[in-house]
Order: C-alpha cells, then structure tokens, then sequence
C-alpha cells in the first residue's frame, strides 16, 4: 500500500503543529475575552450560586429542598449530590477574584497535564510530533466556550490524565481518587472508569473512587437535609431530562438528537446510555483478548461517552485520547487511509463545525465521523503502546 514519504510528513507535522499552536492561542485567549464580559462566566456564576445554596445547608433544587426561605425560587441543579462538596477549591473562598484565580489556576493545571498527555504519546516520531500532540488537544476549538462559559469540562480531563498516569504508574489508589475528582461531571468521567477493569489490582482504585462518591453523596444529603431516597426518587422518576436538548440545533449528542427528532428525552436517554454500555463492553472484551491497546481502549471510551452521553460542544476536550491515538496512526502508518481518517476527525474538533452550521443534520453528521473513528481504532489500532507512553503498565 502507498505511504506518505517520510521527509513530506515531517514537514507536514512541523506546519500543523505551528498552525494549531496560533488556533490554540487564539481560542483561548477568546474564551478569556469572553469570560469577563458581562454575559461570560455564566455557567461559573450558577455553579457559584449552587455552592452557596449548599454552604447555607439548603439542597440547590425546588424538588427536593425542604428548607428553603417561603417563595424563594432555587435553581435546579443537574449536578449529583457529591458535586457540592468538590466545589469547595473553586467557590469557598468567594465568588469574586478568588473565585476567578481558583479557576484560572485549575484550568492551566488542567491544559499542561494535557499537553504532557499528547507530548509524550507523540514524541515516538521525534519532537516535531511530540510538539503536535502538545497542541492537537489545546487546540480543540470549543475550548473557547470552556473558559467563556466557565464550564469544568478541561479540568476534569486533565484529572483523567492524572487517573490514567496513576493506574500506569501502579498508584491505583491516586487514581481511583482523581476519578472521583473527575466525576464532577459524570458526563465526562464516568466512562473513563472502564480502564479500572483491565487489570485485578487496577480495580481496588474504581471500589475506592465509588466509595469516596458515596460518601461525599450521603454528607452533601444529610448537610442540606435532604433524605436520599427522596433523590434517588426524583432522578429516576421526576426529573424529564429535558435539559439533554439543549443546544442551538438541540443534536449535541446521540440522546439530545434523538429527543429532536420527537422521542422523548427519558427514552433517548435510556436508549443511547445502552448503546454505550454495550460499545463499551465490546471495547473491553477486545482489550481483554490482547487486541486493543490500552490507549485505544481509553480513545473509544472517550468517543463512547461523547457521542452517547448528554453533552455540548463545550465537551468535546474529552475527545482528545481519541485524536491523539488516530494522530498516533496516522503517523505510524503514512497510508492515505490514515491521514483522512485522522484529517476528518481532527477538523471535527479543531473547526467549531456546529457553530458555523447550527442545525440537527451537521450535529448528526459530526457524530457519525465519531463513530466512525471508533469502529476505526477498534479494527486497526496501530502502534501506540510504547514505552515512553503515559499509560504503560509497570
């Protein structure tokens, strides 16, 4: 089969490289921008209002707070109950300055961890490379929203890069503790969990992250006063899950796609979550049977939980093991089949596709190339274990 000549896919590299480093730069610096003006931070300043509902002992929702001022109006948290407590380092200091620098600093902690992340799965094929997986994911373009918005999506990856870092190192107690930390936003930690099963020892982390959540949930419920078969009630029977379909196309996700088109959000839920599961077992049973990588493994369960689990555009960092490991391929193997593969699902990310074009089928259609490159990855994995690589197993 043809392959790109070496010397061409150098240069190219070192051109990519520079121009997503400007993307990178120019994104960011965007979503500051944004952040400090007067609509910015808006998802920040409700995450603000939640934790000082909770440090005043009152449940952040008007379903189950039973202590509550006579008319108050609360807001409906979608968070689950163990968030409250892992707001502390951003919101218990204030919601001024303090609030912002809390942020700020857990953000850049968030960026280098992936920027090391994609260095050192790169750096097989020399600096050059290793430059471009500093970047690709820094470079993912609804970055800007992350900061405009003030959303947690790039610190809790950069915790699933300390997870996956400790589970290779063999810190499996670390690990299961930056998992907890992670599920901040269950949307984005929960199917990162998966790589807890793929050795014995390495479970003990996930027994201790679950119970770690466990008991952060029992003490946010008794704190406020709530009594927690009153939320387990509410979340399994009450709550509609309307707020998958947000979205300007309301078709972020498999889920809020599918509630578009007329199904309802409980259902879609119900049938795109099980899609999940069972890719993602699938996923596993392959990697058990020594024809996955643990990098794959890791890109499939972060395509899984994108596509299938309630999401924005703002999400999308959790991507990035998926767009380091088809880079990995693409530069590995120099087929044109590579490239394109790695060409598509690299501009799905750094091109914001779904602002410019604000409707279901564009959403369908980047969802569908997500897809796409995980039926890829899981038939043709290449090379990406190797040992300078964050995931190796001691």
């Amino acid at each position: 089969m043809y392959s790109i000549p070496f010397p061409l896919q150098q240069r190219l590299i070192k051109i990519l490289a520079l121009l997503l480093a400007c993307a990178a730069a120019i994104y960011l610096v965007r979503g500051l921008y944004v952040s400090m003006s007067e609509p910015g931070s808006y998802d920040l300043r409700m995450r603000a209002l939640e934790y000082r509902l909770f440090s005043q002992r009152v449940y952040p929702s008007n379903f189950v707070a039973s202590n509550a001022l006579p008319g108050e109006t609360l807001p409906n948290s979608v968070y689950p109950p163990y968030a409250f407590p892992l707001f502390a380092p951003v919101f218990a200091f204030g919601d001024g300055l303090a609030m912002a620098v809390a942020f700020g600093l857990l953000n850049v902690a968030g960026m280098l961890a992936i920027a090391a992340f994609g260095y050192r799965e790169l750096r097989f094929a020399g600096w050059h490379a290793g430059c471009l997986g500093a970047v690709a994911g820094l470079a993912i373009a609804h970055n800007s929203s992350v900061l405009a918005l003030g959303q947690f999506s790039i610190i809790c990856m950069g915790l699933v890069v300390l997870q996956l870092r400790s589970l290779g190192r063999g810190q499996v107690a670390w690990a299961g503790v930056f998992w907890a930390l992670a599920m901040v936003k269950p949307q984005i930690g929960l199917v990162f969990a998966l790589p807890f099963l793929v050795q014995r020892r390495w479970r003990v982390g996930l027994l201790l992250g679950l119970g770690l959540l466990a008991a952060l949930s029992v003490y946010a419920c008794y704190y406020t006063r709530v009594a927690p078969a009153m939320l387990i009630e509410y979340w399994l029977l009450r709550e509609d899950y309307s707020f998958i379909t947000g979205g300007d196309s309301m078709g972020s996700s498999t889920g809020s796609l599918l509630a578009a088109w007329g199904m309802h959000p409980r259902v879609a839920l119900v049938l795109s979550l099980g899609a999940a599961l069972f890719i993602g077992f699938w996923s596993w049973v392959r990697m058990r049977r020594r024809q996955l990588s643990i990098l794959v493994l890791v890109a499939v369960c972060a395509i899984v939980g994108r596509v299938f689990m309630p999401h924005r555009a703002y999400d999308n960092i959790m991507l990035f093991p998926a767009l380091i490991a088809v880079l990995g391929i693409a530069i590995e193997r120099r087929t044109p089949l590579s490239y394109a593969m790695a060409a598509a699902f690299g501009l799905s990310l750094w091109i914001p596709l779904t602002s410019l074009v604000r409707t279901a089928v564009m959403d369908g259609l980047v969802l569908l190339i997500w897809l796409v490159a995980a039926v890829y990855l899981m038939l043709a994995p290449g090379g990406v274990d190797r040992s300078q690589s964050l995931l190796r197993t001691s």
